[in-house]
């Protein structure tokens, strides 16, 4: 489990979750934030077999995301204007 703090200009590339040593079958995301707009960034954001973005979701307060491993992944990037972090909770 870690928290995650994103600031204006940060974002998550994507990924997979694989790790080597461990055997991951899911993993979630818990949103802190209440009164996320979409335009603040920090979606979640689905990739398929092809690179394109299949599906994203918005940072909704007490939102818990979970997702089979591995799957293609990343967090959007939060533009330079926003002024408050995006805080989640993942594992």
């Amino acid at each position: 489990m870690q928290l995650t703090v994103y600031r204006a200009g940060r974002f998550l590339t994507a990924h997979d979750d694989t790790a080597e040593r461990l055997i991951r079958v899911a993993e979630y995301v818990f949103n802190l934030n209440a009164d996320w707009n979409v335009d603040f960034g920090g979606l979640l954001q689905f990739i398929d077999t092809k690179g394109q973005m299949e599906q994203a979701y918005t940072p909704c307060f007490n939102l818990l995301s979970a997702f089979k491993v591995p799957q293609l992944h990343s967090v959007s990037v939060m533009p330079a204007v926003v002024k408050t972090d995006q805080v989640s909770i993942s594992g």
